[in-house]
């Protein structure tokens, strides 16, 4: 079950990609600059995972950390200076071995093997200043961006009532709903159409991972990912 979630996401990831390839036109130059555009992204996030019991009391509060893909498409991704617009297409992959034991109504609980994984597609405008020569020079900047996000995957659910440990595999599953992100980016421009860039910024993704454990038999055991998500990314950008 894993393995197929694992799959099946990177295929969703993978399709997405496609839509910005596939989609450009012949390279050409627009104003001087040339309009096909490559932006991927890698980076980190951390999101934050709230264990509680029925009557919403917080048993404990886990960091879940994540990785993360995206490519950019769009217009002046890597001009000097000025507005920039296009879409996004991204994934996270949240993980984590083991939380520690928790005593709930049922009986002792602990989560193994945490995995969710979400797909999402972003508009995005920012806009930055430059500094430098026409051949380098560095630049500060912003960019926002909303769209909608799908997640998917699951936890091992070990419950041990009476010292016997029996675990059980429950889905996540979190339908389409929306998505903010917001950044601030610094970079270092070489040329005209080459850029590196660190950005560090904020997604913001409500219903994210909500974890209901009805099949397990707990009645008193919940679990929510907080739905801001802080992140870290670096990557390039490079008009060709």
């Amino acid at each position: 079950m894993k393995k197929t979630l694992v799959l099946a996401l990177l295929l969703l990831f993978l399709s997405g990609l496609a839509v910005p390839i596939f989609a450009q036109d012949s390279a050409y130059e627009v104003e001087g600059w040339k309009k096909r555009v490559a932006a991927p992204t890698y980076g980190v996030v951390v999101g934050t995972l709230s264990l509680r019991n029925e009557a919403g009391d917080e048993l404990d509060t886990l960091s879940v950390p994540g990785f993360e893909m995206r490519i950019f498409n769009g217009t002046n991704v890597a001009k000097r200076g000025g507005f920039f617009v296009g879409y996004e297409v991204g994934t996270i992959f949240f993980m984590f071995s083991e939380s520690d034991t928790y005593t709930v109504s049922d009986g002792d609980v602990k989560l193994d093997d945490f995995f969710a994984g979400t797909l999402f597609v972003l508009s995005k405008y920012g806009y930055r200043i430059d500094l430098g020569l026409k051949a380098a020079g560095v630049s500060l900047g912003v960019e926002a961006g909303m769209g909608l996000q799908v997640s998917m995957g699951g936890v091992d659910v070990v419950l041990d009532p009476d010292g016997t440990a029996n675990s059980t595999w429950v889905e996540v599953y979190a339908p389409f709903s929306l998505v903010l992100d917001a950044a601030g980016e610094a970079a270092f421009r070489l040329g005209q159409n080459f850029r590196l860039f660190a950005r560090a910024g904020v997604m913001v993704m409500p219903q994210l991972v909500e974890i209901n454990w009805g099949n397990t038999g707990l009645s008193d055991f919940k679990g929510e990912v907080f739905p801001a998500l802080p992140n870290f990314r670096v990557g390039f950008a490079l008009n060709y």
